[in-house]
């Protein structure tokens, strides 16, 4: 009895090390340059929307943490703290066409309002904010939700508009940035 209790912890511990050996846990850095800036009275600030395609390498993956890194201001400029919310969108959306009322069936965008990511916008020079947008990437590669995009808004959404910067730490041309930590081969759809 017992050399079968030990050949089982045997069997089980080997099993273990052979499978911790398969997952892998991956990071993969997403430039996004697909992005707009849409408000009912002015193109310079208000809501801001980033769309990119996930890589095929996250197919299959556990997201372990995602992040949206961008460098933004509130319009117009004030000395508070500004809460931003970030919402997947559920209209797809072409840059060169989008406005306050255009493809959206409400105003200001079609969005989950329920699946929110938030932050406190960075007061320090030459630093980027980072959304912890986590939970958004986990439903896209688990195709429970369709990736069009995501919007961002000021939480005090009657006052509140953002600008988003050029950035000196992103690469020329690149208006955010996506931080995919991840665990390949560990998730089933």
């Amino acid at each position: 009895m017992k050399m079968k209790i030990i050949k089982l912890l045997l069997i089980a511990a080997l099993f273990i090390v052979c499978f911790s050996f398969s997952v892998q846990s991956a990071q993969v850095t997403i430039p996004v340059t697909n992005g707009a800036t849409i408000d009912s009275t002015s193109s310079d600030a208000g809501r801001l929307l980033f769309k990119f395609a996930l890589p095929q390498e996250l197919d299959g993956a556990c997201i372990d943490y995602a992040e949206l890194l961008f460098e933004v201001k509130p319009e117009p400029s004030s000395t508070r703290r500004i809460v931003i919310g970030g919402f997947a969108l559920n209209k797809d959306w072409d840059a060169r066409s989008i406005s306050w009322t255009e493809p959206w069936t409400s105003d200001g965008g079609d969005y989950i309002d329920t699946l929110m990511a938030t932050c406190l916008n960075s007061k320090e020079e030459k630093r980027l904010t980072s959304l912890d947008i986590t939970e958004i990437v986990r439903l896209w590669v688990e195709e429970k939700v369709s990736n069009f995009g995501l919007i961002l808004m000021d939480s005090d959404r009657e006052n509140g508009k953002l600008k988003l910067q050029q950035s000196s730490i992103l690469p020329e041309g690149v208006k955010a940035q996506v931080r995919v930590f991840y665990t390949a081969g560990a998730v089933n759809k």
